[in-house]
């Protein structure tokens, strides 16, 4: 049986959820103070130098990476670099009232090779994460397939089965490695489930962190906890709130840890009805210092927080020496189905015009001040970035180049087998504001993602000194007639102004400007008849990159090359609609 892979960068996110393990290493050190003091100092020098490079960087044109030095200096930095990497599954049964649907998802992450160089304990602990996800992904759809397969032996029901989970790391400096993850399924029956739960690791054991490791008075914080409950959500548990939270341990919650604190949860039926959904409590830092070791309430001064949808948090956020509440929210217009992010700062509510359909948000501390960055996802896998400033109050949309759209890049592939499609999505963490990827929807002869780095700029936004996007391309095109162009370096030197692509040539499109792709010839390419996608790459494709052909197009996402229509001059553009 034959595997076919297709590779393309996915424009909407695919979340998935892990299965939690590991142990808690609990030592009596009694030189943690002076360590704690000694990294604080350590990782304050280090933001400086990352500072300092930034006023000075040399970005290559290839694609937005820095040089080797730089790389280097990143990597011994206070945050760590890594991806999550998402498993997808669907299958599909036809019965007599119709087909029936399942899907599965989970996740799990890797550190780069610097960071997992410097910390191999956490990296071994991912990798058993990793084990474990496969095997739950796997043991779910095994599940799911059989339980159908014994439905239809009785009929021919037609159905939408689900295990599918999403997770948002929450922090990921050089102490500690956390996130949350939710799970929604559908297993048959009058409703599905859903749950939420963090996990939090120390960086330098690969253990994992205890909330009993975290907070040091379990007495006051239940008392916080439960009042906090009885006033936000009111008369809806199954008993007196007080009593019930009264009779855990500590270890016996569910919680994540950030950078500005903790948040408990309570799932379905654990203190109150299904349709009471699920309770939480932010206890951050700033507002209850004395509950937390101080070990867990040292952040980097620089760091970027993936947030939900509604989060709450409480930090100084505008530089003037006092914390502030800060709360998202968003309007509905229930006309289009949009949503618009709100802010309120200290009950002062601030409203957007970024409508969009759904919103993934991002806390940004860069150079001492406080944004947030939203990505608004729109019609036609089309993602705007809205910032805003906490000192001005103000929205901002945009990023400090020409992109037109940008998100954080996922580089997906999949492949079938059988009946059971697979789907594999690798996602660079955004979490450090000094070096991040963005990427951009382009069309210049097809339409893809091209990709550059970034940091966060002295204004707060994006901002990269790459002259070429990297494009994310998984086929080739094919020349039907002499293209003229230029000859180029892989840097953009040009080695001849004027040249010919000639015609019967397949390249592969590398680099690109809004108005130029830089393509690579595809030595000795012969087209599989059988490929799912249209001159598609495969693994003995060999290109030649020493020397580049720079193409213009007549303009912006232009469809002429010197007044000659590109659909007579290429074969295999891929357009979207």
């Amino acid at each position: 049986m034959k595997k076919k892979l297709v590779y393309a960068v996915l424009l909407a996110g695919l979340l998935a959820m892990m299965t939690a393990c590991g142990k808690n290493d609990k030592e009596d050190n009694s030189n943690s103070s002076k360590k704690q003091e000694e990294e604080e100092e350590e990782d304050e020098k280090e933001d400086k130098e990352d500072n300092e490079d930034n006023e000075d960087k040399d970005l290559s044109k290839n694609g937005g990476t820095s040089g080797d030095a730089e790389d280097e200096k990143k990597a011994k930095g206070p945050l760590l670099s890594l991806n999550k990497i998402s498993l997808e599954q669907q299958y599909s049964e036809q019965g007599a009232d119709g087909y029936s649907n399942i899907q599965t998802k989970r996740q799990y992450f890797e550190l780069d090779e610097e960071s997992g160089k410097k910390y191999p304990n956490l990296a071994n602990t991912l990798h058993e994460l990793k084990e474990q996800a496969e095997e739950a992904e796997q043991s779910s759809m095994d599940y799911f397939i059989q339980d159908l397969k014994d439905m239809l032996a009785y009929g021919s029901p037609s159905m939408n089965l689900t295990d599918k989970s999403e997770c948002m790391i929450l922090r990921s400096d050089n102490r500690v490695f956390s996130f949350v993850e939710t799970n929604a399924s559908y297993y048959g029956g009058a409703h599905g489930s859903y749950y939420i739960g963090g996990q939090a690791y120390d960086v330098e054991t690969g253990q994992m962190i205890l909330l009993s490791d975290v907070i040091k008075d379990d007495v006051k914080m239940k008392e916080i906890v439960a009042k906090r409950l009885d006033e936000d959500y009111g008369d809806i548990f199954f008993e007196d709130v007080y009593t019930t939270i009264n009779g855990y341990t500590l270890d016996n919650f569910t919680w994540s840890l950030d950078y500005t604190g903790v948040t408990l949860y309570f799932n379905q039926y654990e203190l109150a009805p299904y349709a009471a959904g699920t309770q939480s409590v932010v206890l951050t830092f700033a507002e209850y210092p004395e509950l937390f070791d101080a070990k867990y309430m040292s952040a980097p001064k620089q760091y970027v927080m993936q947030l939900e949808e509604y989060a709450q948090f409480i930090m100084d956020v505008n530089g003037d020496g006092k914390e502030e509440r800060v709360e998202l929210g968003t309007n509905y217009e229930y006309e289009n189905d949009y949503y618009a992010p709100t802010i309120t700062v200290d009950g002062n509510k601030i409203d957007s015009d970024a409508w969009s359909f759904y919103t993934d948000y991002y806390l940004v501390q860069s150079r001492g001040k406080t944004y947030l960055y939203m990505f608004g996802h729109h019609e036609s896998d089309y993602v705007a970035l809205t910032m805003f400033d906490f000192e001005k109050n103000e929205f901002v949309q945009g990023t400090q180049d020409d992109s037109p759209n940008v998100y954080p890049p996922e580089y997906y592939k999949g492949w079938n087998e059988e009946d059971l499609i697979y789907g594999q999505t690798t996602i660079p963490v955004f979490n450090n504001p000094d070096k991040f990827l963005l990427a951009s929807r382009l069309d210049v002869l097809s339409t893809y993602s091209g990709i550059k780095t970034y940091h966060v700029g002295e204004n707060g936004l994006p901002v990269s000194e790459d002259e070429y996007y990297t494009a994310d391309v998984s086929f080739l095109i094919l020349a039907k007639e002499d293209v003229p162009c230029k000859l180029v370096k892989e840097d953009g030197t040009v080695i001849e102004e004027n040249s010919v692509l000639p015609a019967g040539t397949y390249f592969k499109i590398m680099y690109a400007t809004m108005d130029t792709a830089l393509v690579a010839e595809a030595v000795d390419y012969v087209p599989d008849p059988e490929a799912d996608w249209c001159f598609e790459i495969n693994e003995d494709t060999t290109l030649k990159t020493d020397v580049l052909y720079s193409i213009q197009l007549d303009g912006n996402y232009g469809s002429t090359i010197n007044g000659v229509d590109i659909w007579d001059m290429f074969d295999g553009l891929v357009y979207a609609g």
